[in-house]
């Protein structure tokens, strides 16, 4: 009789280890592997260059910190952004954010921090919000030479909002906050895992495990050149002064 309950003990005792394993991986913060959206950026003569070079300082460029596809979706009406800015000569950027029609959506002047990091811009509760399943590019302008705007460095991405649907809803409104970057990397939910993230490292600055977390994402979309450290932090809004 003992023979015969042994294997399906060993059996039940492996399916509950294997349960276990799950739900740490999906509580561990560095499990989580971001799932990007099937699509592209939209068509549009809107202009999408980049460039880059006249006053920036160091190898690694000014970069957005979106996936390949160059377009991040988010849940929120006024999302926050991120790119790397390089060291730099230039004391002011503009922020400009465009419908695809290539029309000024939202545009103001920021001062850039004097020492080079990741760093984010959340759009301000005075613009007008995103409207749901629209597009919208969005420049960041390094003003090298104020007199001469031809001259500035910049770099652009895309950004639209999404209706959450009932899953996702349900999952976040019982998730501690260490898990909800998982969770919208899951839905492919770009911009919302970033700024979840980046909360969570602003809130725990030592956490080693949250840093290697925001390296390895980075490096799952294309961007392991961007250095984990240091986060300058979210840029303030200024003027552009003519020198």
């Amino acid at each position: 009789m003992l023979k015969k309950r042994f294997p399906l003990t060993l059996i039940a005792l492996s399916l509950t280890l294997a349960t276990v394993a799950i739900g740490l991986s999906w509580a561990s913060p560095t499990q989580a592997q971001f799932k990007p959206p099937n699509r592209g950026v939209p068509k549009t003569t809107a202009g999408g260059a980049t460039r880059s070079g006249s006053c920036i300082k160091e190898r690694t460029p000014l970069t957005v910190l979106v996936p390949s596809s160059k377009i991040g979706l988010t849940t929120e009406s006024h999302p926050t952004v991120f790119l790397y800015l390089p060291k730099t000569t230039a004391q002011a950027a503009e922020f400009v954010l465009k419908d695809v029609d290539d029309n000024d959506v939202y545009r103001t002047p920021i001062v850039l921090p004097g020492k080079p990091g990741v760093v984010s811009f959340r759009l301000p509760a005075d613009a007008a919000p995103l409207e749901v399943g629209k597009d919208y590019q969005w420049f960041f302008n390094v003003v090298c030479q104020p007199n001469d705007r031809l001259r500035d460095d910049f770099v652009t991405a895309w950004i639209q909002r999404i209706e959450p649907n009932q899953s996702l809803t349900s999952a976040l409104k019982t998730a501690v906050p260490r898990k909800r970057p998982n969770i919208y990397a899951q839905a492919g939910i770009w911009q919302d895992t970033l700024t979840t993230l980046s909360e969570l490292r602003r809130t725990n600055p030592t956490d080693r495990t949250l840093t290697n977390e925001w390296s390895a994402l980075l490096k799952s979309v294309g961007l392991g050149q961007i250095p984990g450290d240091p986060t300058v932090g979210q840029l303030s809004l200024g003027t552009i002064k003519p020198r």
